[in-house]
């Protein structure tokens, strides 16, 4: 930096040329103090409260999800930690990161039932109960609503299906089932009269051409014997047309659930073509 020093305010005397500024070299040092080191910019800032939020919300909803499908939330709540870890560190890796667990881990978790499973399942007894303008409803209790589920997600699902009760325990099924509550005692509700009891009550309860009445275990518990096994009746205008039971190997129970929905709806659209 150069400075112009006093030596520019001479002013030449007579009969002489006028002096030249002369300019100085050497360096000058500025010392700036900061009394409030806070206000000095950070390197990197924290996270805001609404992505910690966010990432709260995220983590119990997954948690929902693990609930839903039976599986152990843990190893989504580590991922999670880990994400935000990451995060903090660096927010670029953190984005390639998210979305490969989005695709590969997140993706992959199928909800049931299906819309492939309800179109081949489903749709016959759809058409049929259209093209023969009747009407049909669901009494459940060890699918627990699955049934009333891919029934009520056909199209034209208002046209055929009156609707459905899942009834879990023996007050519920004795109260809106009309369930013998002394049989009923005995069996844990779980036998070929009770669920023939569920069919014809549910089609007077909702004013129905046919009724499908189930009951059974989906986990092993003493009172099956520790075997898994349910009963199954379609009743139709107040008669009993099919009476059947399920026996199944232990598994999942959400999968025991689904194989026993679809044996009834493939009995139930057999029974419905052979007409």
């Amino acid at each position: 930096m150069t400075i112009m020093t006093a030596d520019a305010a001479i002013v030449a005397k007579k009969g002489e040329a006028p002096t030249m500024p002369r300019a100085s070299t050497d360096p000058i040092v500025m010392t700036i103090t900061v009394s409030k080191p806070d206000l000095l910019p950070k390197i990197r800032t924290p996270p805001t409260r609404i992505r910690k939020s966010s990432t709260i919300k995220m983590i119990v909803a997954l948690t929902d999800i693990c609930r839903a499908e039976r599986f152990s939330p843990w190893p989504i709540h580590l991922s999670m930690i880990f994400m935000r870890y990451i995060y903090d560190r660096s927010p670029k890796f953190y984005a390639i990161f998210f979305y490969w667990h989005i695709f590969f881990v997140f993706l992959p978790i199928k909800t049931l039932p299906n819309i492939e499973i309800n179109q081949r399942l489903v749709n016959p007894v759809k058409d049929w109960m259209l093209s023969h303008n009747e009407t049909i409803a669901v009494a459940e209790s060890v699918s627990s609503g699955l049934l009333q589920l891919l029934l009520s997600s056909a199209d034209q699902a208002m046209d055929f299906y009156q609707g459905g009760i899942t009834a879990y325990n023996l007050g519920q099924k004795s109260r809106h089932l009309l369930v013998d509550p002394i049989h009923a005692l005995s069996c844990s509700c779980v036998s070929a009269k009770v669920s023939a009891e569920m069919a014809l009550n549910v089609c007077r309860l909702f004013t129905s051409n046919w009724g499908i009445g189930i009951t059974g275990y989906a986990s092993p518990v003493p009172e099956s014997g520790n075997k898994l096994f349910a009963y199954y009746a379609i009743a139709r205008n107040g008669e009993i047309i099919v009476s059947k039971k399920i026996d199944a190997d232990k598994d999942e129970p959400a999968k025991i659930q689904l194989l026993y929905v679809e044996n009834v709806l493939k009995e139930l659209a057999a029974h419905l073509l052979s007409r």
